[in-house]
């Protein structure tokens, strides 16, 4: 199954790289858009896995399943055919494909692929994550200074509101700041250690399906700040190795921020 999940993660983010970047719709928030792009990529990744296994459940960013109870589904796919159509659009080499397959609600296998440097992490329950076939790991650090910290800049303006100015925090512990805007390549850039912590409001379970099974089998842990994480439900997460989580969660707790 994970070569599967493999092959159809790397091919539907080279068909993305290869479609046009013409705009087909527009959702709520500002620059959340639907290209040519994500159509082809989500229309591929359906049909490949329905020809596999017909009688599985699909929840895609772009075709919505009914809302039911997914954690009761024995078999769901949660997709992401581009995350970053933003940046995608803008021709900025920051986006991915991320997919992932979960068993009653736990991810079994997921995968992201950064088409623009051929880069794929995946990931396999109690089988480690890797990039590129070679295993990755949390960064080890135990404080900021001296990393990355991302802080997510939602489509939302309710959620940006809660979300950006954070980046204050880290900068005064000696944290660079940025921001990527695709939160599945930020976590999977967290499970390799490139990033040290990734925060941000307003995500949907195909934006951390994958990347949540990549980031706790690399060491790392995924929760939320304010309620009980659930990856099927939580709209706000905060991904790093276990040490600087915990210590996130509490600066950000401590931090007023408008709403």
């Amino acid at each position: 199954m994970i070569d599967f999940v493999k092959r159809i993660t790397k091919k539907a983010g080279q068909i993305a790289l290869s479609s046009p970047k013409l705009i087909r719709g527009r959702k709520e928030g500002r620059g959340n858009w639907v290209t040519q792009a994500d159509l082809e990529s989500e229309r591929f990744l359906i049909q490949s896995i329905k020809t596999n296994f017909p009688l599985h459940n699909i929840l895609s960013e772009e075709t919505l399943m009914e809302k039911q109870d997914f954690k009761a589904l024995d078999n769901l796919w949660i997709l992401d055919p581009i995350d970053g159509t933003t940046n995608f659009t803008f021709a900025l080499p920051l986006f991915s494909v991320s997919v992932a397959y979960l068993k009653k609600g736990i991810p079994i296998y997921g995968a992201v692929y950064d088409p623009s440097r051929d880069e794929l992490f995946y990931a396999e329950k109690s089988r480690g994550a890797k990039l590129n076939d070679k295993p990755i790991r949390v960064l080890s650090a135990v404080n900021f200074k001296g990393t990355i910290v991302d802080i997510g800049c939602p489509y939302m303006e309710k959620d940006f509101k809660k979300t950006y100015p954070l980046g204050e925090i880290f900068f005064d512990l000696g944290a660079r700041i940025t921001n990527l805007g695709s939160g599945a390549l930020e976590c999977a850039y967290v499970a390799c250690g490139r990033l040290a912590l990734y925060y941000e409001n307003g995500l949907k379970p195909w934006d951390i399906a994958a990347a949540y099974l990549i980031v706790t089998q690399a060491g790392g842990k995924m929760d939320s700040v304010t309620k009980p994480f659930s990856l099927l439900n939580s709209d706000e997460i905060i991904a790093g190795n276990k040490t600087l989580v915990a210590k996130g969660k509490k600066l950000i707790k401590n931090f007023p921020v408008s709403t």
